[in-house]
């Protein structure tokens, strides 16, 4: 698994990430490891002040990022086109989800060049034999 220092993740606060990392948690894979459960995120929530729904939120993308060929880009253009987890991916039609990767990035220039359909297709099946980590 690829990991990420937390400070390259989308969306977490500067505030919010000195919290984080005062709790020990510096990447993706320890938030994962901390808050992929209820109650890891009820505990980082109550050291921290952080809310269980925002620490949800970033465990989610750190997960996502363990699907073969999604990286911190991929996975902010997922995001914004409306992929919120590994789950979401899977259930995804793979042409709505084309359509709406490639809104984003001509609107957001998030990478250089459009995933292409085929890529898309291979996130999607790579999410469908993915264990997603996080519960609920």
């Amino acid at each position: 698994m690829t990991t990420y220092p937390l400070d390259e993740l989308d969306a977490i606060t500067p505030p919010a990430l000195a919290r984080l990392n005062a709790a020990g948690i510096r990447t993706s894979r320890e938030i994962l490891e901390r808050c992929a459960r209820p109650e890891g995120r009820a505990q980082v929530s109550e050291t921290t002040g952080i809310c269980c729904i925002d620490l949800l939120s970033w465990v989610h993308r750190a997960d996502l990022l363990r699907v073969a060929g999604i990286g911190r880009q991929t996975a902010e253009i997922l995001r914004h086109a409306g992929v919120d987890s590994i789950r979401d991916l899977r259930r995804r039609n793979p042409d709505r989800l084309v359509a709406a990767v490639r809104s984003v990035n001509e609107v957001r220039r998030l990478a250089k060049t459009t995933p292409s359909e085929s890529q898309v297709r291979r996130w999607i099946d790579a999410a469908k034999v993915t264990r997603a980590l996080v519960r609920y």
